[in-house]
């Protein structure tokens, strides 16, 4: 990945990378398994090709354990390896096991001074495993924004990914944060990384690498269908995601939020990509932000009629909704972040208090 946020067009091939490789590997093992060696031959060709020149392709190929399985290839079918074959598997251990495999993809990006050192995945850890272009809009806003002021508050960053925004509020002097998300893989990647970064209130020599709180900013599971649960009374529902959009949760992994906790700024970016998020988000918000409190989300409208009904379902919630749309804008970095025309309704930025602050 380069310094530049991921876009739409890095999503999308994400996408393809992770759907390609899976239906790779369910080949690759089918032909194995039938012995069935010009077939296999043929694969592994187009395979050594691919990911030897797509970094996406063979970060998938990586994370899927691609090595190992070329591996176990190599000692099935010795007897039967052509110099081809041969060759084909052994740029395939190359790439899934040479100096690109052996780093933990931790990278650093600035804001207003504050170096975060951030931990992506491959896709199939979750959608929030790369840092997306609405995590920097929201990380610029806070630094330029004067009314997005999170020193001395209580922070929770929902749908977190990677973390970006809360960990930007941690080193900017909120009080507490809580960064947040509900697929394990990203918990385990956002515990790395909490980590790896400085943050106030931190201890000196005493710095705990196995938990999940580091000085002023803890990481946390939230599953936003509780909030509906508790508001609603109604019971919560599994939602079963693709695993291309969507990792795996086990709600055991990293510490919960207690019911009771309740916080001064709700941050979330890209937060708003399958229905089901319409009633769940908006009530999280409506459960989890103090009376007096702000939420601030930053979302790309992929689809409108969603999007409305997710500012309807907030509203139907007694929560008074700002929403503007971002016109194109350019970084210290010289990336311009907001195409609308990628969209069907651009990027927009949501403020969101209870409707009874503003009466």
């Amino acid at each position: 990945m380069s310094n530049a946020s991921a876009d739409e067009e890095d999503f999308l091939e994400l996408v393809v990378a992770n759907e390609t490789v899976c239906t790779w590997l369910d080949k690759w093992k089918s032909y194995a398994k039938d012995q069935n060696v010009d077939r296999l031959a043929v694969l592994l060709h187009d395979i050594a090709k691919t990911i030897s020149t797509k970094e996406p392709y063979a970060e998938e190929a990586r994370e899927c354990g691609m090595a190992d399985e070329a591996l176990r290839t190599m000692k099935l079918f010795s007897h039967v390896l052509s110099d081809t074959l041969l060759d084909d598997l052994s740029v395939i251990i190359a790439t899934c096991s040479g100096p690109l495999a052996q780093g933990d993809r931790v990278r650093s990006i600035e804001y207003g001074g504050h170096t975060l050192y951030i931990k992506e995945g491959a896709l199939g850890d979750g959608v929030g495993a790369k840092v997306w272009r609405v995590a920097r809009i929201m990380c610029q806003k806070m630094v330029d924004d004067p009314a997005l002021c999170v020193e001395g508050k209580d922070v929770l960053e929902v749908g977190a990914g990677c973390g970006a925004c809360g960990f930007l509020a941690g080193k900017m002097g909120a009080h507490q944060v809580v960064v947040s998300d509900y697929v394990d893989q990203l918990l385990l990647n956002l515990k790395d990384a909490l980590h790896r970064n400085e943050f106030p209130g931190q201890q000196v020599g005493e710095r705990d690498t196995k938990g999940w709180n580091n000085g002023n900013v803890a990481v946390r599971f939230i599953d936003w269908e509780d909030s509906v649960a508790l508001l609603d009374q109604q019971t919560p529902v599994d939602i079963k995601s693709p695993a291309a959009l969507d990792g795996e949760s086990s709600r055991i992994v990293a510490p919960g939020v207690p019911e009771e906790s309740k916080f001064d700024i709700i941050l979330g970016t890209d937060v708003l990509y399958e229905w089901p998020m319409v009633q769940s988000l908006s009530a999280t918000l409506q459960h989890r932000l103090r009376p007096d409190g702000t939420a601030y989300i930053c979302n790309a409208v992929r689809d409108k009629a969603m999007f409305d009904a997710f500012i309807d379902s907030m509203r139907s919630r007694h929560l008074d909704v700002s929403v503007s749309h971002l016109d194109t804008e350019t970084t210290h970095e010289q990336e311009s972040f907001c195409r609308e025309q990628e969209y069907e309704g651009g990027y927009v930025w949501i403020v969101i208090r209870h409707a009874y602050i503003q009466e």
